[in-house]
């Protein structure tokens, strides 16, 4: 969950805006007049026009609260790993970004790499690239804290596995990072390939 706390239907008292990616909704709660603050009301959208979303969508990017990461698709957070790991699910950052996210490796990537289940697609704007695999094969990630939110990112073996399993890497790779990374675990990560 994403929160944000801005005045914006200019009535001089900030709402706190909430957004839950996995339920795609997003809510506002108000201050009362007595002081406390409402349970926040999902933004209508059964029987409203769907102007009344983009003006608050509008007025969260204008305060900098939010940014478009694509049509239809605002993120409240500038990290790019909560952005990899939020805006297509099911998906977990892996190969060389793992690898860094993990110190395996100190070279940044162009873009945040990402496994998902679905249709391989890229957001070049955004910098972040998701490649597909087979649903069986969608294992070996582990949920993080960052800052106000979470990541997935695979264990450095599933992201060695992810790679030699999509050619993006060889096993010139595997013998440089072998020092770095639990053999048993590589192991029982390729025997169920």
């Amino acid at each position: 969950r994403s929160v944000a706390a801005a005045d914006l239907d200019a009535d001089g008292k900030a709402e706190v805006v909430l957004a839950s990616p996995k339920e795609k909704v997003l809510a506002i709660s108000r201050l009362g007049t007595d002081g406390r603050l409402g349970y926040p009301q999902p933004l209508p959208s059964e029987g409203k026009p769907l102007a009344v979303a983009r003006v608050y969508a509008g007025r969260l990017v204008k305060k900098g609260l939010a940014q478009r990461v694509r049509k239809g698709m605002l993120s409240f957070s500038g990290d790019e790993f909560v952005m990899a790991t939020q805006l297509v699910e099911p998906a977990y950052v892996s190969l060389d970004s793992a690898l860094l996210f993990h110190g395996i490796i100190q070279q940044v990537p162009k873009n945040v790499e990402c496994v998902t289940a679905k249709d391989s697609l890229s957001f070049p704007r955004l910098g972040i690239a998701y490649h597909q695999v087979a649903p069986a094969l969608f294992f070996g990630y582990q949920k993080h804290p960052k800052g106000n939110s979470y990541v997935f990112v695979a264990e450095p073996e599933k992201a060695v596995i992810d790679g030699l399993y999509l050619h993006v890497y060889s096993e010139k790779n595997l013998r440089e990072w072998r020092e770095k990374l639990g053999a048993d675990k590589l192991l029982a990560f390729a025997k169920r390939f």
